[in-house]
């Protein structure tokens, strides 16, 4: 791990001032500690909605398709027509 430096006590006493509580880790098994200590002390259920915009976009891919064939198709019998 990256060893930072920071100001221990000051952050114990905002901690302390906050009614809230300061961890420490120096390993990852005190990490993982640490991480299990803060699940326990979350009282916040979280809930999530999901919300899919279901919209069909090839109905418009199809139309455009049929579009340009029939063109070609008028062009290509005009061309023959007028040979």
């Amino acid at each position: 791990f990256p060893r930072q430096e920071f100001d221990l006590p000051t952050l114990q006493k905002i901690a302390s001032e906050t009614r809230g509580e300061h961890f420490w880790a120096q390993s990852l098994t005190d990490l993982e500690n640490n991480f299990q200590t803060i699940d326990r002390l979350e009282k916040t259920e979280s809930r999530s909605l999901t919300v899919i915009d279901d919209k069909e976009l090839f109905p418009w891919f199809v139309g455009f398709s049929l579009l340009a064939a029939s063109g070609v198709a008028v062009y290509m019998s005009v061309s023959r027509v007028s040979v």
